[in-house]
Order: structure tokens, then sequence, then C-alpha cells
């Protein structure tokens, strides 16, 4: 990058720091003038190292961020340029016909590449004419907008010959032999763009022409920007506070401690105060999660009556105390009406004489009595709804009507009609006897933090966001709340809402209460991977997955998920999100980038972030399904029920491995032929590039050694060892991975040694796949 474009491109940095620096002397030179420049005189000094430190760090990190958009970038091209080489690209000329076939084969050629790479705008081909001059060859029709059609000039197809007027050093190197990408963003008619430019040959290893693949410079730019802004973003915070601190510094000299002691409590308290805005939800669900979850283990297993019924106290209000909390967390979503429902299978019956009961001991001690009555339209039946939200409602009524009930009793209704075969219409009442609510006062009761009046709060408590609440539930579900009471005679509250019947017959076998298949593994055999940092989460969800039947493999993060696939293949992922070393977004695209989207697993994602905002990153990052934590068995359940099977079929490839016995080889035959079943031809493209290509890129590996070079040493490893993961050569993988991490570290002793071992390997690597034997398909 030259001088000149360098300063362009970090305008922005200049014009921050110089805006700062005039603040910061501008300020103190008019309050403090001579005293201030006379006592500190050091100041000037440091705010010079400071600058071209911030300088040098901006450009560190724009170097590393282009670093590995050219290594992403760069990966796409040397494939296609093989495959047009393979299919006789240098038969074409500038004299070939337009409807000639070849031609015509390689314009779909270009366009199946468009559409399989979205992030590629434009592939084309070039070639030097008789004059010299380079012009466009093959260069096919465009869907620049991705709209499914061709429309206009700009996505037309361009003509044979059409000159190519742009000197590019990376395209005149390409002409050499050498394959390269433009550093600086270049325009032409059709836009402007970042492009990668690889020769192709003739049957003679002459360059013939080149291929160049197109990329939009601002999707290439975009990432570089983002890491400069966060620089810049940083050092303007810092900067201003360092100002705001030798300000205060000369102006309360004589107050300097008091001072400093309330501007450090002022930065922890917004500290702490934004970090528990933002992790507040996480934070408080991953404990939880854990708690709730041993609870529901617990009360699977064999105790005796009483043990049980405790248990079950416990597990009510922990649900309860786990409702509560996300309602204060969440009340903003039940107003804006995006509170989501989750479904379940439960008897009505049974769960509203579980939440009756629990009222049981609150209502002896106040000396009142409570009943439970099932009317004879709402038959014994088990329905899908929401079981929490049910229960919330409902503890939110009995517990309002014990609060202001002097004497008497509670009177808990459940009745219900059909409304069709498989619908009916549930409604639920809570009666009190207690002190009754005035008439004018009603209609303020669902409404937010609203109570009948304030002696009501001084004397009983409470905030009054119970019925909003309660009201934006029962709202959700489709039904209605309401309450008719008269004062000093008591009140009676109403919802109802519709819920789908649910057949007895489906649950023969199950547990009454537990909403779930305990044979769901003999029905769905699957292979399940758990991925989460906490292990009290991971043996929670293996427990809970073991209740289903199944036994699942755990691992602690993103890169230890991605080693799990090198090794063995699972057909679901539950992902936590995140995660150390490599959050579980990153692993999720490297694993769905392993796979064709027939192949791929089903990614679960399993958080304690559960705001829209997450599910949205969740499913634009590749996950197939979302689970808020806490969760339960029969959350999982339900989410592995979706899932419909076989996600694979296995078909058969012919393929006759005679080294497929030998316990010694390097490659894994048996994921490698499951990775390429039914792609005969792309094994055959695949192996047949990495054996023409990996000589060169040892070669490149070692003089980057000899010259100590670093960055090189470890862009071509991470890359060698991409291509070497299609191979399941894991012993290779990890030498790579080996040498790579040391030259990011800048560590190289004994590094020949371990480089002539990969040599060796590769060699070996070589004759198990010249092994391999099936006919070449054209």
């Amino acid at each position: 990058m030259s001088t000149k474009s360098y300063i362009i491109h970090n305008l922005d940095f200049i014009l921050v720091v110089s805006f700062i620096s005039f603040i910061f002397f501008w300020r103190n030179f008019l309050v403090l003038r001579k005293r201030w420049t006379q006592r500190n005189f050091k100041y000037f000094g440091i705010l010079l190292l400071y600058v071209v430190m911030s300088w040098l760090g901006v450009s560190r990190i724009e170097s590393y961020v282009s670093g590995l958009q050219i290594e992403k970038l760069l990966g796409y091209a040397p494939s296609y340029a093989i495959a047009l080489e393979r299919i006789g690209h240098s038969q074409i000329n500038f004299d070939t016909s337009a409807d000639d076939s070849l031609y015509l084969h390689i314009i779909e050629y270009e366009k199946a590449w468009q559409k399989a790479n979205p992030f590629v705008a434009d592939i084309y081909t070039l070639k030097k004419n008789k004059n010299g001059h380079t012009a466009l060859l093959v260069d096919s029709e465009t869907d620049y907008d991705k709209d499914g059609s061709y429309r206009g000039e700009r996505e037309s197809r361009t003509s044979i010959g059409e000159i190519f007027n742009k000197d590019i050093p990376s395209l005149r190197d390409a002409f050499m032999g050498h394959p390269g990408f433009t550093l600086e963003p270049y325009a032409d008619r059709w836009g402007s763009w970042v492009s990668a430019f690889v020769p192709i040959r003739n049957s003679e290893n002459q360059v013939d022409s080149v291929l160049a693949v197109d990329f939009p410079s601002e999707v290439y730019l975009s990432d570089i920007k983002n890491a400069r802004y966060l620089v810049l973003g940083i050092i303007t915070l810092f900067f201003l506070l360092f100002t705001n601190y030798v300000s205060a510094k000369y102006y309360h000299r004589q107050h300097r401690k008091n001072l400093d002691a309330a501007l450090k409590k002022a930065k922890e308290a917004t500290e702490v105060k934004s970090m528990f805005l933002a992790n507040m939800s996480h934070e408080f669900r991953t404990p939880l999660n854990a708690i709730l979850g041993m609870i529901h283990l617990l009360s699977y297993m064999k105790l005796n009556s009483e043990v049980k019924k405790k248990v079950n106290i416990i597990k009510i209000c922990s649900d309860n105390l786990l409702t509560l909390i996300n309602d204060i967390l969440d009340f903003s979503k039940i107003e804006a009406g995006k509170l989501t429902l989750e479904f379940m299978e439960f008897e009505l019956d049974t769960a509203i004489q579980e939440i009756v009961e629990l009222f049981q001991p609150m209502v002896d001690e106040k000396g009142l009595k409570i009943f439970f009555e099932v009317k004879e339209t709402a038959a014994l039946v088990w329905i899908s709804s929401d079981l929490t939200r049910i229960r919330q409602v409902l503890m939110n009524l009995i517990t309002n009507a014990i609060k202001f009930t002097p004497q008497g009793k509670i009177t808990v209704t459940l009745s219900g009609r059909n409304i069709q075969p498989d619908q009916c219409e549930i409604q639920i009442s809570v009666a009190d006897t207690g002190v009754g609510i005035d008439f004018d006062v009603q209609k303020k009761l669902f409404q937010s933090f609203s109570q009948a009046d304030a002696s009501i709060t001084r004397r009983f408590g409470g905030t009054g966001l119970g019925l909003a609440i309660s009201k934006g539930i029962v709202e959700a579900m489709g039904g209605k709340i309401w309450v008719e009471s008269t004062l000093q005679k008591g009140s009676i509250f109403y919802f109802k809402f519709t819920a789908q019947k649910v057949l007895n017959s489906c649950h023969i076998g199950r547990d009454k209460t537990q909403g779930f298949d305990p044979g769901l593994a003999n029905r769905k055999p699957l292979k399940i991977l758990v991925v989460d940092d906490q292990m009290p989460n991971r043996l929670l969800a293996s427990n809970f997955l073991s209740l289903l039947g199944y036994t699942a493999v755990t691992v602690c993060n993103g890169l230890e998920a991605l080693d799990a696939f090198n090794t063995n293949f699972y057909d679901v992922v539950f992902m936590d999100c995140h995660m150390p070393e490599m959050d579980g977004f990153e692993s999720t695209k490297k694993i769905k980038k392993r796979f064709s989207k027939e192949k791929s697993p089903w990614i679960i994602a399993l958080t304690a972030s559960a705001y829209p905002e997450d599910i949205e990153k969740c499913f634009k990052h590749g996950m197939d399904d979302f689970i808020a934590k806490p969760f339960s068995v029969a959350v999982l359940s339900r989410a592995l029920e979706k899932i419909v099977t076989p996600l694979h079929v296995p078909s058969e490839l012919s393929l006759q491995v005679s080294a497929a016995d030998d316990r010694n080889a390097l490659v894994d035959w048996n994921l490698m032929q499951k990775l390429f079943v039914c792609d005969k031809s792309v094994m055959y493209v695949v192996i047949e590039n990495f054996i023409r290509i990996y000589p060169s890129e040892l070669a490149q590996i070692q003089i980057a050694i000899e010259k100590e070079d670093f960055k090189k040493i470890h862009l071509s490893c991470h890359k060698l060892r991409g291509n070497v993961a299609n191979f399941y050569a894991k012993a290779i993988q990890d030498n790579l991975l080996m040498l790579e991490t040391r030259a990011r570290h800048k560590d190289l002793s004994d590094s020949s040694m371990l480089f002539s071992k990969i040599k060796i390997q590769f060699e070996q690597l070589k004759i198990e796949l010249e092994k391999i034997t099936f006919s070449k398909v054209s």
C-alpha cells in the first residue's frame, strides 16, 4: 500500500487524534497558561508518544485483518482455475464463436460458481490479444443484485475480446505465472472491486490466460474499517479520560485524594451497571439452569412419597422463581406483544391441583380454606399449551386472593368446552371472600404498577405489576382476563384461553407429568454432541439426553467441537453461544462450511441469552434451532422431535481403498467416504489438486522458515491444514497446527525438525491417496 493511499485510508484517524489534541491543549492552555506549560512539559512528550503508538496500533490491526481477508478470499480462485484447465479452457481464443459449445459450457460453470458462492460478485477470464493488450475472454452474465435474473447492460454477458484497460500489478503477476490479490480496490464500468488473479495453464504447462474472481470492495474493506473504528473508539475514550484526569489534577489539587476516590467509585459503578444490564439475563439463567435441572433429575428418581412431595414443592417454587426473574427482565417484551410461548403436553387438572396444593401451608397459616373444583364440562384431558405461563398467571391470582382475604375461603374452578375435535377453550377462575374492589377502580387493575389505592400498597405491599403481566400473558395465548367484584363481599378473577387437546393414548409409557418420551432414541437414533464451557450445563444436558435414551459426547468450546468432527460425525449439536477459545457462532460457521447443505449436522443453539436479537443472531450464523437456558428434558425432547430423520441417507460410493485396513494409515477412510458420498468427481478433483499443489506449499513454508517470515509460515500452515482436513489426516493437522502456533508466537525452536517430520507425513499421505481407485468423471 502506497504512502499516499495509506494516509487517505487513515484520514479518519488523523482527524480524531487532531481533534482530541486540540481540545486537550486549548482547554488546559486557556485555564492554566504558563503555569501548566512550565510544570507539565513532560505531558507534551507523553502525548507525542501516545499518538505514535496509537498510529502503529491501528496499522498492526489493519494489517492483521487484511491478511485474514486475503487468506479467505484467495481460497476460491485456484480450484476454479484448475477446473477450467481440466475442461480445456486453453482451446478458447478471441476467434471463438459466441455459440461455441465449450465456450457456453464454461459460461455455465462460471454462473454455477457465482450462485454457489454468494460472496463472489463476478468470475471471468482474461487473455492477451495479438497487440499485447489484456482483453476479456469468457465473461458470463452476472447477477450483481442477486435477484435471480440478469437485467440491463451491467448484468449482460460481455463480448469476447473487449479490452480490459486496468493496469493492475497482481494481474501482471498472474500473466507471469504468479497468483495474486489486489491490495488496492479499483473501479471499472461494473463497480468497485478487489480481485484474485490466478494463471490458467495449457497442456504444455504454459500460462495461457488468467482467471479473475471479483469481490465487492465495500465488503472487503468493511472488516478493516470496523477494526480501525474500534481501535479509534478506544483511543478516543482513553484520551478523553486522560485529559479530564489532567484537568482535574490541576483544578483541584487540594482535593485530589477525594476526587480520585470519587472518580474510581464512579467508574466502577458505571462498569458494574453496564455489565449488569448487559449480562443480567445470561448470568441469572446459567446457574438457574443447573439448579432447576438437578431438581428435575431428582424428581425422576425413586423416592418415598414424603420426600417426593417436598421435591415437587421445591421444583414448583424454583420454576416460579425463574418465571418471576424472566418477567422482570422481559416485561418490555410483554408490553410490546413479543412474548414467546413454550408449548408442552400436560394433564390440566393434575397441574392445577399441584399449584393449589403448593399454597396450602400459606392458607393454613392465615386460617383460610382453599378448594379446587373441576366442572363436568372439563373432562380430565391432556392439552398442549404453555404450562409455565398458565402456572404463573394462576399463582399470581391465588397469591392476590390470599393477600386480600382476611377470613373465609378461596375457590379455584376449572371449566372448559370443546370448540373443535382437537381444540378446547379452558376457563379458570379464582374466587375469594376478601375485601373486594370498587367498580371505579377495577378497570385500572390490569395497568402497569397499579393497585386499587395507595392504602392497599402500604398495607399489603407489592408493585402492582403482577396483573399487568398476567394480562399480557393471557392475551399472548389468545385469551382474556377479567374481574367481577363487590366491596366487602369478595372478588372473582377469570381468565380463559384456547388449547390443543392431546389424546391420552399418546402418553402410554410416559410419566404423567414429565411430557417426554423415554424411548425417543429408539424411534429416532441420533449421534449427539453437546458443546458448553460450563461443566454443570454439560452434565445436565447429557443426563437429560440419557433420560431420552441417548449417550451424548460433550466438549468445552468451539475448537473442541471442530476437533470432535475431525474424528467422528454427529447428527445433532447442542451449541452454547458464548465460550472461550472459540464461541458457538464461529464454530457453527466452520462446521457448516465443511459440509454441503444436505449433509450438514443439525445445530441447536443452547444459550442463556434469549432476547429476540439473540435468537436472530443464532439463525443468522447458520444455527437450525434455538433453546433458551434454563431448559428441561421435555424441551430437549421437543427440539429433537422436530428433526426430520434420517438426516442423511447413506448412499453407496464405488470406491476400492486398498489401504483401508492399514491401522497406521494417516487418512480416516470411513469419515472421508462419508464426506464425499455420491460426489466421486468432487473427490477426484480434490485429491488431484491437493497432490498437485502441496509440494509448492511445503516449499514456501520451508523458505519462510529459513527467512523467519512468521506471517507467511502462519498463513501457509493454516491454509495447508484446511486442505488436509478434507482427508481427516489428524496427525498431519496436529503437526501443522503446532508449527502455526510457534510462528504466531515467533518461536521457531526445533521448527526444522518438525517441518521434516511434516514432509515425511505428506509423502505417506500422497501414497495413501494414490491407492484410491475409481474412474475419472469428466
